[in-house]
Protein backbone atom coordinates (compact mmCIF):
# COMPACT_ATOMS: atom_id res chain seq x y z
CA UNK A 1 0.00 0.00 0.00
CA UNK A 2 1.42 3.22 -1.12
CA UNK A 3 2.60 5.47 2.35
CA UNK A 4 -0.40 8.09 1.77
CA UNK A 5 -3.10 5.57 1.68
CA UNK A 6 -5.67 5.01 4.20
CA UNK A 7 -6.75 1.19 5.19
CA UNK A 8 -9.51 2.96 7.19
CA UNK A 9 -12.63 4.96 6.91
CA UNK A 10 -13.74 7.69 9.35
CA UNK A 11 -17.28 8.73 9.21
CA UNK A 12 -18.51 11.62 11.02
CA UNK A 13 -22.47 11.43 11.78
CA UNK A 14 -24.41 14.28 13.18
CA UNK A 15 -27.46 12.51 14.65
CA UNK A 16 -27.44 8.79 14.51
CA UNK A 17 -31.09 8.42 14.13
CA UNK A 18 -31.69 10.51 11.64
CA UNK A 19 -29.08 9.00 9.98
CA UNK A 20 -30.77 5.21 10.06
CA UNK A 21 -33.74 6.88 9.16
CA UNK A 22 -32.13 8.02 6.11
CA UNK A 23 -29.82 4.78 5.66
CA UNK A 24 -32.81 2.51 5.59
CA UNK A 25 -35.39 5.10 3.02
CA UNK A 26 -31.43 4.57 0.68
CA UNK A 27 -31.76 0.60 1.19
CA UNK A 28 -35.72 0.66 0.76
CA UNK A 29 -34.90 2.89 -2.56
CA UNK A 30 -32.88 -0.25 -4.08
CA UNK A 31 -34.60 -2.97 -2.69
CA UNK A 32 -33.20 -3.91 0.06
CA UNK A 33 -29.93 -4.98 -2.47
CA UNK A 34 -27.06 -6.80 -0.93
CA UNK A 35 -24.91 -6.77 -3.75
CA UNK A 36 -23.67 -3.51 -6.48
CA UNK A 37 -25.34 -5.56 -9.08
CA UNK A 38 -28.81 -5.98 -7.51
CA UNK A 39 -28.39 -2.36 -6.22
CA UNK A 40 -27.66 -1.13 -9.60
CA UNK A 41 -30.76 -2.33 -10.86
CA UNK A 42 -32.73 0.08 -8.94
CA UNK A 43 -30.81 2.99 -8.84
CA UNK A 44 -32.84 5.20 -10.42
CA UNK A 45 -35.31 4.88 -7.77
CA UNK A 46 -33.30 6.65 -5.36
CA UNK A 47 -35.08 9.65 -3.99
CA UNK A 48 -37.75 9.45 -5.79
CA UNK A 49 -40.32 8.05 -3.13
CA UNK A 50 -40.60 8.07 0.59
CA UNK A 51 -41.01 4.53 1.89
CA UNK A 52 -43.92 3.69 4.13
CA UNK A 53 -43.71 4.30 7.89
CA UNK A 54 -44.62 0.93 8.30
CA UNK A 55 -41.75 -0.40 6.58
CA UNK A 56 -38.79 1.55 8.29
CA UNK A 57 -40.58 0.41 11.35
CA UNK A 58 -40.40 -3.54 11.00
CA UNK A 59 -36.70 -2.39 9.53
CA UNK A 60 -35.94 -0.54 12.87
CA UNK A 61 -37.23 -3.22 15.61
CA UNK A 62 -34.85 -6.00 13.76
CA UNK A 63 -31.49 -4.31 12.90
CA UNK A 64 -31.30 -0.78 15.19
CA UNK A 65 -29.08 -2.73 17.60
CA UNK A 66 -26.81 -4.36 15.09
CA UNK A 67 -26.74 -0.97 13.56
CA UNK A 68 -25.81 0.87 16.26
CA UNK A 69 -22.96 -1.60 17.18
CA UNK A 70 -21.78 -0.94 13.97
CA UNK A 71 -21.72 2.84 14.14
CA UNK A 72 -19.75 2.09 17.17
Amino acid sequence: MPPDAGDQVIMVVRNLRKSLVEYHDILWDIGYAKTWDEANVFLTNLYQARPPLEDFLVWRDLRVMDEVHWYG
